[in-house]
């Protein structure tokens, strides 16, 4: 999993990948349906292609448990009021060692081994890329890149944290300072 990029710049170019492969197959699917059937077509997009915009490709629903046994880091969850295990809805696993817990918030927190030689380096060059909507912080002692929400941005948290490469992502809504909170307070999950 590449990190030098940004998050919500790699989630739009996924969507559009997503919409691009999923369209097709999605059209194709529902000519075959009753013209009377009642169908909620946004539903059905949404289900396909949310879990294909957040892995980069496909995506296999899981459990905490069954990520935790398989993955090569300690899985993280978040221990916040608008991030904790009884308000996740999803957790899907992405190729490679990726996988993505999804709040009912609108967070989404995204983790994989990190692939980086350089984190801080990577935030720094992302930062003088973007300084309007990104700065390098500190989050769990450790450098991160902040891209405040808003102008497109969904703003998210990006930190390398004992290998492992976290994204705390918001949902344009929420800002950076609640990001850096729930990203603190990620801890491994007792499953």
């Amino acid at each position: 999993m590449n990190i030098g990029h940004k998050t919500t710049l790699t989630a739009s170019l996924c969507v559009l990948v997503g919409l691009v492969v999923v369209t097709p197959l999605f059209l194709n699917e529902t000519k075959s349906r009753s013209e009377t059937q009642s169908i909620d077509h946004g539903a059905d997009m949404r289900a396909l292609v949310q879990p294909i915009s957040m892995c980069g490709g496909p995506a296999t629903e899981w459990t905490i448990p069954q990520a935790a046994a398989a993955e090569p880091y300690r899985v993280l969850v978040p221990h916040d009021g608008l991030a904790e295990l009884s308000s996740m809805t999803h957790i899907w696993k992405c190729s490679g060692t990726g996988i993505v817990e999804q709040f009912s918030s609108g967070i989404n927190v995204i983790q994989a081994v990190n692939d980086s030689p350089n984190p801080a380096a990577s935030w720094a060059a992302l930062a003088a890329a973007d300084p309007t909507t990104t700065s390098v912080g500190t989050v769990r002692g450790q450098p991160a890149a902040l891209i405040d929400p808003g102008n497109g941005a969904n703003g998210s948290v990006t930190v390398v944290d004992a290998g492992v490469w976290m994204v705390v992502e918001g949902n344009g809504k929420i800002p950076i300072t609640t990001l850096q909170r729930v990203t603190n307070s990620l801890q491994p999950t007792s499953s």
